[in-house]
């Protein structure tokens, strides 16, 4: 094979790959891109609200509610929503929430509680944040 031969895929193929890269600056931060809240309802449920912004989602298997250290409450019940089942090629079948998702969780006590919230996401160009602790604290 001549030197032009193989010069011409490959110039081809480093072209296509820099204009496919993400620049940093048009990315969200992961606190803009995943927003957490929680509030109370009469009922006593807690429903911890995840806004996800477009272009981006959340890996429902890498959620982890749990109180936080400083918190006495106890968690007696989670439900996590189902989502959108997608092939990731590195680890098979997920589920992703997009847009927004709630889960609704009780605690045993009927006071504030501050929550310990463990979340990662990815956002649709193919970069991903590492797992990160949010704390909310419901009233």
């Amino acid at each position: 094979m001549t030197l032009r031969a193989w010069m011409a895929p490959a110039l081809l193929l480093l072209f296509a790959s820099s204009a496919n890269a993400v620049n940093p600056e048009d990315l969200l931060s992961a606190s803009q891109a995943f927003k957490v809240s929680g509030v109370r309802a009469a009922s006593g449920e807690i429903y911890l609200t995840f806004d996800i912004a477009p272009g981006y989602a959340l890996y429902r298997d890498k959620i982890r509610i749990g109180t936080a250290a400083s918190s006495p409450a106890v968690i007696s019940t989670l439900t996590l929503p189902h989502g959108t089942l997608v092939a990731d090629p590195d680890s098979g079948a997920k589920e992703q929430w997009r847009s927004r998702a709630i889960a609704t969780l009780t605690t045993k006590t009927s006071g504030p509680v501050l929550l310990a919230v463990k979340i990662q996401g990815c956002a649709d160009v193919g970069v991903c944040f590492n797992p990160e602790v949010r704390e909310v604290l419901v009233r």
